[in-house]
């Protein structure tokens, strides 16, 4: 397994290392802890970034016997021709070999069920193992995932109140009151005893929320580009961020107070420690722009028109985000579409398209059709 900080790892045990319910010395507690605490090179660093799957112990001996089944009618199948099979028996053997490869797919799912998530206690080294069973519907990655979100022993989504809340717990505040994001992700990589997040993204997207807060001074944090030995430079309060490794997240008792509005006849405040001043218009990146040149009398525009490109494994949570921070913000008169295209040089099948058509058609779909 490499030992890399791109985000949470799957890890399917053999089958030779199997799990029973409740045995804490299991063939896959075993292998399972010389992977997360050894890599090929030395001590593994990112040890919170691995969560692992095993063979149940009662269910294997069955799968083992459909793959052995599977694995004689497939040699049958390709040599036909020496065995000098009939036409009938050449689909005799077509239909037992499909038989026995849906068997085989449906016993995978049913034994590798036994899912195994590493904890460690603050201040200690020794892994405690927790323990959960997956169903057996669907694809490994996607049930596990399920699974593990709904017991948080996997987080997709997090809350900058609760950023806050580990930044205080484990004490990863500097000196200084700011801990940057780079370092504040490798805490939650590399210990077991914080919470195990899908991804940075997950991280990111908490920051920016918890900058966004208006109580940030009671609950979150702020946010700063950069500090250049001095101050801190390009602080953020209550908008949201578009976080960068680099970026600081500032404890409120150490931020700078933000800019006074000035006062008429007054001259216009200074950016003390690069807190962007209040008049100008804000930029999706936090900045400040030049006042508007048309002044008051300009016409309020009426009407607001956005495009955005949605992932097809973050797609949700994109979405989620569009409505919260975008759509929320202009009222009733709202309209949102969504438009999907895909293309496949091997083309759809027919199981393919009937699914998708119906599917769309359940789903009140305007227009779904293949060409």
């Amino acid at each position: 397994m490499p030992d890399n900080d791109d985000g949470t790892h799957l890890v399917v045990l053999g089958p030779e290392a199997t799990h029973s319910a409740g045995d804490q010395n299991s063939p896959a507690v075993k292998l399972a802890e010389r992977i997360v605490t050894q890599r090929d090179a030395g001590p593994r660093l990112n040890q919170n970034l691995l969560v692992f799957v095993a063979a149940a112990a009662n269910r294997l001996a069955e799968l083992r016997g459909a793959v052995r089944s599977f694995l004689a009618w497939k040699s049958v199948v390709a040599e036909h021709m020496p065995l000098d099979l009939t036409a009938q028996q050449k689909q005799q053997a077509d239909t037992k070999l499909a038989d026995a490869s849906k068997q085989v797919g449906s016993l995978i799912a049913e034994t590798f069920t036994q899912v195994l998530v590493p904890s460690r206690a603050p201040g200690t080294a020794d892994i405690d193992w927790q323990f959960t069973r997956a169903s057996t519907t669907g694809d490994i990655g996607e049930r596990i995932s399920r699974k593990l979100g709904t017991e948080e022993k996997l987080i997709g989504r997090y809350a900058g109140v609760r950023v806050r809340i580990d930044l205080d717990k484990h004490g990863l505040w500097t000196e200084r009151g700011d801990v940057s994001l780079g370092a504040l992700w490798e805490a939650y990589a590399r210990y077991p005893y914080m919470p195990r997040l899908t991804s940075r993204d997950v991280l990111e997207h908490a920051v920016s929320n918890g900058v966004s807060a208006l109580n940030w001074q009671q609950e979150t944090f702020a946010y700063a580009e950069a500090h250049d030995g001095d101050s801190w430079v390009g602080v953020r309060t209550a908008q949201h961020v578009v976080a960068s490794v680099g970026g600081l997240l500032i404890h409120p008792d150490f931020a700078p107070e933000p800019a006074r509005p000035a006062e008429p006849g007054e001259d216009e405040p200074t950016d003390p420690g690069g807190v962007a001043p209040p008049s100008g218009r804000k930029t999706p990146g936090g900045g400040a722009e030049d006042p508007d040149p048309g002044g008051d009398d300009r016409p309020s525009p009426t009407q607001f028109y956005a495009q955005f490109h949605l992932d097809s494994l973050r797609g949700i949570q994109q979405l989620s985000d569009i409505l919260e921070y975008i759509a929320a913000h202009l009222g009733s008169g709202v309209e949102l579409e969504l438009e999907l295209r895909a293309n496949n040089d091997d083309g759809y099948d027919d199981s393919t398209r009937r699914t998708v058509s119906e599917n769309a058609q359940s789903l009140n779909a305007q227009a779904a059709e293949f060409e």
